[in-house]
């Protein structure tokens, strides 16, 4: 009888422990979603923006990765998509991520860490140029 008991609590207590591991796994990142274009700063003064400006987002993804789209208006008015870019994003805490560019063409990756405040994030493009993103 005591080793059918001891048995028992073996089993009990080693599917009690995965089931705590797989609750952590469970969790998703808030970073995770789709942010939009929803100011651009030149000089640290605000510039107006318009429905191609918002057109533009970033795409994180629960898996690490994300996708930069990038849309611009021409001088015609026409919008017009520029660019779109994949990589990787890494959670570094306290509200940094690690953006990670991939390689595209001759050009490198490169890296560039933003801080996510109150659903929103900054990315500096040509300095003095700072687009805002906020999440949807």
């Amino acid at each position: 009888m005591k080793n059918l008991i001891l048995l028992l609590s073996v089993v009990v207590l080693t599917f009690t422990s995965c089931n705590s591991d797989d609750d952590s796994a469970l969790q998703e990142d808030s970073f995770v979603g789709i942010w939009t274009n929803s100011k651009i700063l030149f000089n640290s003064n605000e510039q107006p923006i318009d429905d191609c400006d918002r057109q533009s987002t970033f795409s994180i993804k629960s898996d690490g990765t994300f996708t930069e789209s990038a849309y611009h208006s021409d001088t015609g008015g026409s919008c017009v998509f520029e660019f779109e870019e994949p990589g990787t994003w890494e959670n570094l805490g306290n509200g940094i991520y690690r953006l990670i560019y991939d390689p595209i063409g001759n050009e490198p990756s490169y890296e560039e860490d933003i801080t996510v405040n109150n659903n929103t994030f900054s990315v500096f493009y040509d300095d003095p140029y700072i687009y805002v993103f906020t999440k949807n």
